[in-house]
């Protein structure tokens, strides 16, 4: 992938604000932040492996450019119900405010004002309150130190309305959590078996770098072929071509696999209830709802981002894998008298990794079409069929679906990956406002009862999915087929 060139003087500017988070992490006010507990665990600063460009675009950094801005990774405590730890993204530039994300799920007044669930950006708010309570002392309001000591009062009831409703929503994701941990003790992963909640969260954030961290993410955990490409440093060799964009590996070891789906199976047991993971799917789980959260964290870092960074570069309106610092994962299920298939969609992913747990099943393959917006985006590329512990990766915004299961059960764990750089960049959203004219008519594996406004033509609308005759949207007007006939509403 592309680099952004350094402007001049860009080097030297970006030498000093790296110097100034250096000296920033010997603070006394720092040390004292730790020392009240407020303050679990602060990385030290590392330049950010994407940045928007002077054209806007998200690009990839060369390993040698320590141009800026840098990142540092924090995890804060307070009060109920943030006392095990909210992980944090602060991303300094040369020059401004720095830009931070709240890398843990849930309600914090940090990010209150954020409609964006995926987005997770600080909000106006938490700016006033830094400027209010630091503008008239020397120096920056808005330096490492202080953004710390935000952080954690955040999380610290102010006596606010505000505070209590947001605190009061995390309260009720947390109860499942804690209610799993602490009420059902046959767990068989080590998130839950050897490390409490805090622990698990810090060694996620502030590990030592590796693509291990035992026992959350122990070696024997990944698939062999994977470990040796990872340990050699080349891990786009533990991946196969599937077709354009798509890509397989075997990602858990057969052990893991086991252990995972019976640390899945164990909550469903448990009856607790827990958030379904989006309006597509009835019947799974978000499984960083039910305490997987560090463990997905620590997936991502360690080996998730290596590998579609390896896989992924710029796609000509940038680079969606330029790095990544939030994840939504979850298990989805498929049986023929529950979820028996999954309408083609694009995910509010910047890359997927979906990985088969299991079980024995027959059919529910997974269909690929085009990318969103292109041309050829209602165009069939490939049928994937899925098999235990092997993992297809992709971009979010490439067309696919689930055809009907035919027998059996099939669970598998989706993982979601965004990046701030790519994020805010015009280039994550330019298809939508640039969509190409359909080349010709699309293939009726790749058309949506959810989405098309043409479904009708080419299939009869599932039992039960009838309401969606005559709302669908795609293509945009404009962009159709020569010849493109539209449902008539019912």
């Amino acid at each position: 992938a592309a680099s952004a060139a350094a402007a001049p003087g860009a080097t030297e500017g970006a030498a000093a604000t790296l110097a100034t988070l250096e000296r920033a992490l010997t603070d006394p006010a720092v040390a004292t932040l730790k020392a009240l507990g407020g303050l679990l665990a602060v990385t030290p600063p590392r330049p950010c492996p994407g940045v928007n460009a002077a054209d806007t675009t998200a690009v990839r950094r060369e390993a040698s450019d320590k141009t800026g801005p840098f990142y540092v990774d924090a995890v804060c405590a307070g009060q109920q119900p943030y006392a095990d730890g909210v992980a944090f993204r602060i991303v300094f530039p040369s020059t401004g405010p720095p830009r931070i994300r709240q890398a843990t799920l849930g309600a914090t007044a940090v990010v209150g004002d954020d409609a964006d669930h995926h987005g997770r950006r600080c909000g106006l708010e938490f700016y006033a309150a830094l400027l209010e309570a630091h503008g008239d002392e020397p120096g920056d309001a808005f330096s490492l130190p202080k953004v710390l000591k935000g952080l954690c009062d955040a999380l610290v009831d102010d006596g606010s309305r505000r505070w209590s409703a947001l605190a009061g929503q995390h309260a009720r994701r947390r109860s499942v959590i804690e209610k799993y941990r602490g009420d059902f003790p046959a767990h068989r992963l080590g998130a839950f078996t050897e490390l409490d909640e805090r622990d698990a969260l810090v060694l996620a954030v502030a590990g030592r770098d590796g693509p291990f961290a035992p026992p959350l993410l122990p070696r024997t955990a990944l698939a062999p072929r994977l470990v040796a490409a990872l340990e050699a440093g080349d891990p786009a060799a533990a991946c196969d071509p599937v077709c354009e964009g798509v890509w397989a590996f075997d990602l858990f070891s057969p052990e893991f696999v086991e252990d995972l789906l019976a640390e899945i199976d164990y909550f469903y047991s448990s009856k607790l209830p827990a958030a379904r993971p989006n309006s597509m799917n009835n019947y799974g789980v978000i499984v960083n709802d039910v305490g997987l959260e560090p463990f997905i964290a620590c997936l991502q870092r360690r080996v998730l981002t290596p590998l579609a960074a390896a896989l992924f570069g710029d796609e000509g309106r940038g680079d969606p894998a330029t790095g990544f610092d939030s994840t939504h994962a979850f298990v989805v299920k498929y049986r023929e008298d529950e979820d028996p298939h999954l309408d083609v969609h694009t995910d509010d992913s910047d890359v997927t990794f979906n990985v088969c747990l299991g079980r024995v099943f027959e059919g529910c393959g997974l269909v690929f079409c085009g990318m969103i917006g292109a041309a050829d985006h209602r165009c069939h590329k490939h049928t994937f069929q899925h098999t235990v512990g092997r993992c297809v990766v992709h971009l979010g915004s490439r067309r696919h679906g689930a055809d009907n299961i035919t027998s059996g059960e099939r669970l598998n764990l989706v993982i979601w990956n965004h990046g701030l750089a790519w994020r805010e960049s015009p280039g994550a959203a330019a298809h939508q406002r640039a969509y190409e004219q359909e080349g010709g008519p699309p293939d009726p594996r790749c058309v949506s009862y959810t989405h098309d406004r043409d479904y009708g033509t080419y299939k009869s609308y599932p039992e039960g999915r009838e309401k969606f005759q005559g709302r669908g949207w795609c293509p945009p007007r404009g962009a159709e087929y020569d010849g493109f006939r539209e449902d008539a509403p019912p």
